[in-house]
This record gives C-alpha cells, sequence and structure tokens, in this order.
C-alpha cells in the first residue's frame, strides 16, 4: 500500500461547548469567514488517510473516498468517523462506521447546509461539529445511530 497521505492523531477538543443543546435542535451560527478547520476531538485514534480512503495501522482499508479527503475526524472511542471529500462542485460529507467497510450511516445534504471544509465530534460525542460557507453546525450524533 502507498500511502502520501498523513498519519494522524486526535487528542482533545480544545473548545468546550457552552450550554445544553436539545436532542431535537441543531443549531446554526452564522460566520463572516468560511472556516478551513476545526480542532480533532477524543481520546487517543490513530490512523492514515491516503489519497484513497482511510486506513488503520495495520492497513485495513476503512471506506472508499469519492474525492480528494479534506478532513477526517473520529469520534472519541473510534467507532464512527466523519470524512469530508472534495467533489467537482461542492464538497461532500459522511458519517461512516469504523466496524464496517465503505458503510455510510448518514450523508448530509450539502445543498441544505452549505458546502463542507471539516467536521470533528465533541469530546463527550455527543455532538459534531460541521463547518461550512454558511457557518458552523452542530448536530447530535444520536441521529446517526
Amino acid at each position: 500500500m502507498s500511502c502520501k497521505g498523513i498519519l494522524a492523531i486526535a487528542l482533545g477538543l480544545l473548545l468546550p461547548l457552552a450550554g445544553n443543546a436539545s436532542a431535537k435542535t441543531d443549531y446554526v451560527f452564522p460566520q463572516k469567514k468560511t472556516l478551513v478547520g476545526i480542532s480533532p476531538s477524543g481520546g487517543i485514534v490513530v490512523f492514515a488517510v491516503c489519497e484513497d480512503g482511510v486506513y488503520t495501522l495495520r492497513g485495513h482499508k476503512l471506506n472508499k473516498a469519492d474525492g480528494n479527503i479534506l478532513n477526517v475526524a473520529f469520534n472519541p472511542i473510534g467507532t464512527n468517523f466523519v470524512i469530508v471529500t472534495e467533489g467537482d462542485k461542492r464538497n461532500d460529507v459522511k458519517v461512516m462506521s469504523s466496524s464496517v467497510y465503505n458503510d455510510a450511516r448518514h450523508k448530509f445534504n450539502v445543498k441544505k447546509v452549505g458546502n463542507p471544509t471539516a467536521a470533528t465530534y465533541t469530546s463527550d460525542a455527543r455532538n459534531m461539529l460541521l463547518a461550512t460557507d454558511l457557518g458552523s453546525i452542530v448536530t447530535d450524533t444520536r441521529r446517526f445511530m
């Protein structure tokens, strides 16, 4: 396997969320500038990002990338991960299972949420943060189960 990607280690989230979010409500925080990155969150999860997908350190492929990978973030215990890939007109964001190859648990409607650039989980994995050209979106992760 030829990996030209990066080796990433996800450590704790630097910015805690303020307040309690309702399980049925998504919050949108408008930004004047487009966010291009969010700090990774969670415990220690080690993975490799290559041009064709995300791999474990033992070389097991977790998914097939639909385009150039812009961002990958695992939840704190490593059971799911979110991947942002570059598309022709708009980027794509999917929540994937790390135990089943190429199993998309959720695909965001980019026409509704905006063009995604980065995503990460909160340190307790209750929420996922998604940065788009329309602003930051906080989503309850229970909808991906």
